[in-house]
């Protein structure tokens, strides 16, 4: 796969970058969080769907994003064909879309999908995802592993490289299936000694069922003879049942004759004394007669004096009308001033209120404001302690200004940047001294150990090794004194760094800003405050005359007090004569004299019909009204005299009637020659039968539910037993796959598969290694890699271990081993993406690792046509034949290739 260009909108920290990429090295270089490594992400993500960093896909979205989504566009080549590959992940989900552009620059849709298009993407490269991941894309600090790990950590790393350990993983995780088998397979003589078990219930249950289907057929026979027996019985039942019916419904009716003919005798008797009663009323009431006829003349004279006594008291209170008629008169004549004064004094109270109102919203407006002044002046004292507050902070760093203040700020920031230079400094120089140490120590290892010099391979006498290794002591005791001095001056250069931050610190607390605006606020404060002195003294007199208005509302209010008594009996005079005519009274009492006196005439006539003239006309009233309704009463039974013959007639003929009717039922029940005694006798003996039909049946039914109990239990138990039958066989088919099983995982061990696959990769790799190691121009000659990953260099002296090698020719050997690696997995190698390889190097093996990477691509462009390196080290540009500057401004990253 080679990569032509890279295109990303909102991915991360990019906005819209696009970038172009070419045969040979391209470096990316830019500082730490410019965007560098987000050009991998993208290609990653690109690629395999794949999101390196955050916890979600939606992380990959740039904060402040107006799109919502990110999207990287990358077109790649491969075999000869050319492909446009674009995918875009937003808030809710994302898309993907891969082109193949023909040989006219034409593009055909080949997959649409993230899946989809991830599928043909590996399809396209040859290769799983995580295969193209360890053969294109070299990690974070991978370089320096493979040089420094030991010998067991470096079999580690390229074992995971090229999928040994998930060949591990599954040998461990088969463990795991294997003893999950073994669990059920231990079921297998439980389950087996379970089935016999169940087949001897079988037998012991179909012999029960045998059993109780003989006892079924002797109780059907018994059954039998019960039920012939119960025939004849209930013939002979059932003929006395019906003539006890008959007998019952006889004597029943002749009960209720004997009844009937008992109440009809009571009729008969009550007819007759009702009668007697009627006639006895009918005497009485002619002797009423005479006195009733009376009634009449002294209820209308009773009328009459009530009219009489109503009328004297309408005309007594006429005349009582006409005495507060000339009482009210009066007294309006005497409250006529007090009434005329009132009404005065209301009207100007009235105005008064209206002036009132008007002024007391003044008076309102008078105490808002001089609450606004109040707070105003509240607010000012405030301000002013915080400004002085403030500046005497300000004035401890002579800092009264913005301006200042950004100076000072500028000047610390710039004089704190040169300190942390100068630390980075110091700390990389201790760190080339201390590598220069550990290279000393092990060349006066070498020298303890070999014959020839570690630098010139040249033999060494005994006298001259001596020599060479006074001169590494003098030379790394020098190193000492030199890091000794290194640390001091770090030390001091901390506490200097450390001292600039806290005064930086002190001064971006400055509250400078705040000070300004706080003097402008009280500023405005002041104008508030007169704006509000000048509304107070507009608004004086206006609050003098509310005083003036309000005391003569309150005299005004005393004196409406005095008249008001007098006002109202006035206004309640008046209201009480209006409506009231002193001729129309006059009127009604003349007309209420004459009513009385053409009553009085007309009593005195009534009188004389009567023939007396009654001392108390109510009690007479009442006697005679009592003789009045005894005479009605009698009346009305008196009526029901003929009624009552026609009745007692007819009731002594229905008690004929029904004599007659009790005889003719009495013979007929006797002659159905019944017996209860006989009744009950085969009653009891049908009961009898019945009782011994039943048991049979009962049992009968109790022998049926044991038989469908049993054959149910059968049915049970041979489902059962062909269930156990069936799980036995697959415990069978399972103790097969268990020993399978551990042959399959025999054979993912260490010592089979793995041991396989370390045997035929270590030459391939030791082959693709030594090709590449022709690149850089060493004395090495060959490189071998054993079936442990242990790598052997040979130098013309011999085979050398990768500590005894030289720190360039570490370098070499570890990129070529990582290439070779790539190369082994992938079949080819095209293109090879390097993140951070400087990482762990120190300053000298930088250096190395760049004269490297130049040598290499001076005629190696068939043998790798790209390689891609993203750093934080500017040295790398001197390697590289295409160069991008990428630097964060404002959160955004911005690339500039050069």
């Amino acid at each position: 796969m080679f990569i032509e260009e890279l295109h990303l909108e909102d991915f991360l920290s990019h906005k819209e970058t696009k970038i172009h990429f070419t045969q040979g090295m391209t470096a990316i270089v830019g500082a730490n969080g410019a965007g560098k490594t987000s050009l991998i992400d993208a290609i990653i993500f690109a690629l395999f769907n794949e999101k390196v960093r955050g916890e979600k896909m939606t992380d990959l979205i740039r904060r402040g994003s107006s799109s919502g989504k990110a999207t990287v566009s990358l077109k790649f080549s491969e075999g000869g064909r050319r492909f446009t590959l674009r995918r875009e992940r937003g808030r809710r989900g994302g898309d993907a879309e891969l082109f193949r552009e023909d040989s006219k620059g034409e593009e055909t849709l080949v997959a649409r999908g993230q899946n989809e298009v991830s599928e043909e993407v590996q399809r396209i490269l040859g290769m799983d995802k995580e295969t193209a991941l360890n053969s294109v894309f070299v990690r974070q600090g991978e370089i320096a592993h493979l040089i420094d790990a030991s010998p067991a950590e470096r079999k580690k790393i390229i074992g995971k490289l090229i999928g040994l350990d998930k060949l591990e993983k599954s040998w461990e995780n088969m463990r795991e299936v294997e003893q999950y088998f073994e669990e059920k397979a231990k079921k297998y003589d439980v389950l087996k000694a379970r089935l016999e078990e169940k087949e001897e219930q079988l037998r012991k249950v179909n012999e029960e069922l045998k059993s109780v289907r003989e006892e079924k057929e002797e109780n059907e026979k018994i059954r039998e003879g019960i039920r012939r027996e119960y025939e004849r019985v209930k013939c002979e039942y059932e003929e006395q049942r019906r003539r006890r019916e008959a007998w019952q419904k006889l004597s029943e009716a002749i009960k209720v004759l004997s009844e009937r003919l008992k109440a009809e005798s009571a009729e008969v008797q009550r007819v007759q004394r009702e009668l007697e009663e009627a006639e006895n009323a009918f005497d009485e009431m002619r002797s009423l007669e005479r006195k009733v006829q009376k009634l009449d003349i002294l209820e209308e004279y009773a009328r009459i004096l009530a009219d009489i006594e109503r009328f004297s008291a309408d005309l007594k209170r006429e005349r009582e009308e006409r005495e507060r008629v000339f009482s009210l008169t009066e007294m309006i004549k005497r409250s006529e001033h007090a009434y005329k004064r009132f009404s005065d004094v209301i009207s100007a109270l009235n105005a008064l209120r209206d002036e009132e109102k008007t002024l007391k919203e003044h008076e309102r407006r008078f105490l808002d404001v001089e609450a606004k002044r109040e707070a105003a002046l509240a607010t000012l004292k405030k301000l002013n302690a915080e400004i002085e507050h403030l500046r005497e902070t300000a004035m401890r760093f002579s800092l009264t200004t913005v301006s200042a203040k950004k100076e000072r700020l500028h000047a610390l920031e710039r004089e704190l940047s040169e300190k942390e230079e100068k630390l980075q400094e110091l700390v990389s120089k201790k760190g080339r001294l201390n590598g220069r140490i550990c290279e000393i120590a092990e060349n006066i290892r070498i020298l303890d150990a070999e014959s020839e010099c570690p630098v010139c391979k040249r033999p060494l006498e005994r006298e001259h090794k001596e020599r060479v290794k006074r001169e590494f002591e003098e030379e790394r005791r020098k190193l000492q004194e030199e890091i000794e001095r290194s640390a001091r001056e770090i030390a001091s250069t901390q506490t200097e760094i450390e001292r600039l931050q806290r005064e930086r610190d002190a001064v971006r607390s400055l509250e400078i800003e705040r000070l300004e605006k706080l003097e402008a606020e009280a500023e405005e404060v002041k104008e508030q405050m007169k704006e509000y002195e000048a509304s107070l003294a507009e608004l004086s007199p206006k609050i003098e005359r509310l005083r003036e208005v309000q005391a003569e509302i309150e005299r005004l209010e005393a004196e409406k007090s005095e008249l008001e008594k007098a006002y109202q009996e006035h206004i309640a005079s008046k209201k009480a004569l209006s409506g009231r005519n002193l001729e129309e009274i006059e009127r009604r009492i003349r007309d209420l004299e004459v009513k009385i006196q053409d009553l009085e005439a007309k009593a005195g006539m009534l009188v004389e019909k009567m023939g007396f003239k009654p001392s108390d006309v109510e009690a007479a009233l009442k006697e005679m009204r009592s003789a009045k309704e005894r005479y009605e009463f009698l009346s009305a039974k008196a009526s029901l005299r003929e009624r009552l013959q026609r009745e007692l007639s007819e009731a002594r003929e229905r008690l004929k009637h029904t004599k007659k009717e009790l005889e003719e039922k009495e013979r007929e029940r006797d002659a159905l020659e019944f017996s209860p005694e006989k009744h009950d006798e085969i009653e009891r003996e049908f009961r009898e039968t019945e009782r011994k039909l039943t048991a049979v049946e009962s049992s009968l039914n109790e022998l049926r539910r044991r038989e469908d109990a049993l054959l149910a239990q059968i049915a049970e138990i041979s489902a059962s037993l062909s269930a156990m039958r069936k799980e036995l066989a697959e415990l069978e088919r399972l103790r097969d796959f268990l020993h399978a099983l551990r042959r399959i995982r025999d054979a993912f061990s260490k010592d089979r598969s793995q041991r396989v696959l370390r045997e035929r990769l270590a030459p391939l790799i030791s082959e693709y290694t030594r090709e590449f190691l022709e690149c850089f121009n060493l004395e090495i000659s060959d490189c071998v890699l054993d079936e442990d990953f242990d790598v052997v260099a040979v130098k013309k002296g011999g085979e050398i271990s990768v500590k005894a090698m030289s720190g360039g020719e570490k370098v070499a050997v570890a990129i070529s081993l990582r290439l070779a690696i790539a190369k082994a997995l992938s079949g080819k190698i095209t293109t090879v993406i390097m993140d951070e390889p400087t990482t762990h190097l120190d300053e000298e093996r930088r250096r190395e690792l760049v004269e490297i990477l130049k040598n290499f691509f001076k005629g190696s462009s068939s043998i790798l046509p790209q390689m891609i390196v993203v750093t934080h080290h500017r040295e790398i540009e001197d390697a590289a034949d295409n160069l991008i500057l990428i630097e964060n401004v404002g959160g955004v990253s911005q690339v500039k290739t050069v």
